[in-house]
């Protein structure tokens, strides 16, 4: 399999950088939603959810996600909404979250996880064992919203890009008629914030455990509530999610986005991500993102190159933001070095 690495070094760094603007307002309840599965043994496997919660949320809203207990469907069916085989509970992973706000640590204790007006984002996992009944090339565990109790899943009413009300759905497929399956996962967090009018990439960064082919496809958010796509403003689209100078370039093979944003706005961004062994789809996940672009931001996206690779045949240099690996290679190395125009 190849496995690229994108140019997502703006990103991935920007997460880390000291974003230096006022206060937030309207603070978003849930800024982004994972669901993934792993095998076990046999028919069982661990379904996994994170959700990723704004701090300045309201009290009596943010707190219920270290109690939830996030319900999720289980079907043996690609398309119905009704008569799941079975419906789960997921049990809390991290009952007390953790901080992932994109902040310097000497940062950290002027987020809103702490009280203070930097933006703060809390990480919370929720995962539990289902054995399915059968092998079947079409398994899908849905989450449908329910929280537990009486929570949900809303989306803020401050998301600029959609119709304000609605509840957050997403699925994740397994197909295990042939082999187990454990679906990709992702190694960035999903709550990134841009500037207005500086060049932005957010990549999610999925690996695949079993070293599946991956593809990747921008898509409609779901409402729970309807159980129908979300209803995007003006001229957005799924594909089209954000308002940007120019155009957004998206790579179905890499996942990876490139834009300029040219507004100020909260933009819900959908993520499929499918895995395909020997050219049959073996599993998909997806992932729900707020992008959040903000105009008071005093430092520039740092740059940076690919340099010093070490390996064998098997790892080459595409340019200078994009490496490629056989799954065959092993270990290997590489580094980065960014530098911020800025200053920062």
């Amino acid at each position: 399999m190849k496995q690229f690495l994108p140019n997502a070094i703006r990103v991935n760094l920007l997460l880390v950088l000291c974003i230096l603007f006022g206060p937030v307002a309207n603070a978003t309840h849930i800024f982004g939603v994972d669901i993934f599965y792993t095998w076990v043994s046999g028919n069982t496997y661990t379904v996994n959810m994170a959700i990723y919660g704004d701090c300045s949320a309201a009290s009596s809203v943010f707190n219920t996600l270290y109690t939830a207990t996030p319900e999720i469907q289980v079907y043996n069916d690609n398309v119905s909404t009704t008569n799941p085989v079975t419906t789960i509970l997921l049990n809390p992973g991290s009952p007390q979250g953790v901080e992932v706000s994109p902040v310097c640590t000497s940062q950290l204790s002027n987020t809103a996880c702490n009280g203070g007006n930097l933006p703060g984002v809390r990480k919370f996992t929720y995962s539990l064992n289902v054995t399915l009944n059968a092998a079947s090339s079409k398994w899908r565990f849905h989450f449908d919203g329910n929280m537990g109790g009486a929570s949900s899943a809303g989306r803020a009413n401050t998301i600029t890009n959609i119709s304000a009300g609605t509840v957050v759905a997403v699925d994740a497929t397994l197909n295990n008629s042939t082999a187990s399956n454990s679906s990709a996962t992702y190694s960035t967090i999903p709550t990134p914030f841009f500037c207005i009018n500086k060049p932005a990439s957010f990549n999610p960064a999925a690996v695949d455990p079993n070293g599946d082919s991956l593809s990747f496809a921008l898509v409609a958010g779901v409402n729970a509530t309807t159980s129908t796509p979300v209803t995007y403003s003006g001229t957005f689209t799924a594909t089209n999610p954000l308002a940007v100078s120019g155009s957004l370039v998206f790579s179905t093979s890499t996942g990876q986005m490139n834009f300029t944003p040219n507004a100020i706005q909260r933009s819900l961004v959908v993520y499929t991500v499918s895995e395909y062994r020997n050219g049959v789809l073996v599993g998909t996940t997806q992932r729900e993102m707020t992008f959040v672009v903000l105009n008071n931001c005093n430092t520039s996206p740092p740059i940076g190159s690919i340099s010093n690779v070490s390996g064998g045949a098997g790892v080459n240099m595409i340019d200078s933001t994009h490496l490629n690996a056989w799954s065959s290679q092993g270990s290997f190395s590489f580094q980065i070095n960014p530098t911020d125009s800025s200053g920062a």
